[in-house]
Formats: C-alpha cells, sequence, structure tokens
C-alpha cells in the first residue's frame, strides 16, 4: 500500500512541476466555485489534498498497527481499500484543478 502512495504522490508531483510555467498565481481550490474570487488560494496550496490524505494513511497504518494488532489480518482490507480510496480520490482533484487552472 505504501508503494501505492508513494507513486500516486510523485505522479501528482510531476504533472505539478510540468504544469507550473503555466498555472496562473491563484487558482480554485474547490473547483466548483470556479468564479468566486473567495476560494482563490496561492497555486502551490493546490498540494494540501495530497499532504492530508497523506497524513491520513500514515495515522491510518498507525492506527491499525496499534489497535488492531491482534485482528489485523480481517481489518486490513478494509484499512486499505479506505486508504487508497482516499489517496487516489486527492489526487484526482488536485489534477483535475490543476487541467482546469490551466
Amino acid at each position: 500500500m505504501k508503494k501505492l502512495v508513494f507513486a500516486v504522490d510523485a505522479l501528482v508531483i510531476v504533472i505539478f512541476a510540468a504544469l507550473w510555467r503555466f498555472l496562473p498565481p491563484e487558482a480554485p481550490l474547490l473547483f466548483s466555485y470556479l468564479d468566486d474570487e473567495d476560494k482563490l488560494v496561492r497555486t502551490y496550496f493546490l498540494i494540501v489534498p495530497l499532504v492530508l490524505a497523506n497524513i491520513f494513511f500514515f495515522i491510518n497504518e498507525y492506527i491499525l498497527t496499534k489497535f488492531f494488532a491482534d485482528v489485523q489480518d480481517q481489518i486490513r482490507p478494509f484499512f486499505n481499500f479506505i486508504n487508497g480510496f482516499i489517496i487516489i480520490f486527492a489526487a484526482y482533484l488536485i489534477i483535475r484543478i490543476l487541467l482546469l487552472a490551466i
């Protein structure tokens, strides 16, 4: 699962770096509010959803090993599904915002 997290992180960072020169100084963090000036953030803040997803992943891994060590085999698939969904959704959100912003 950690390989998926690092692969998605690397993919988003590569796309972010490739599109950096085409991005405006401010972009919408919530892409459904494209016209509202209050919802614009500096472009480098678009990485925040991915950072939060990574923090959530590592907290889930800690909870799994600390509190569910005895039943880890039964619960791990659920945690892997939740972690994978959150990481992929955060990456999708960032890539969609980047493509809408250029």
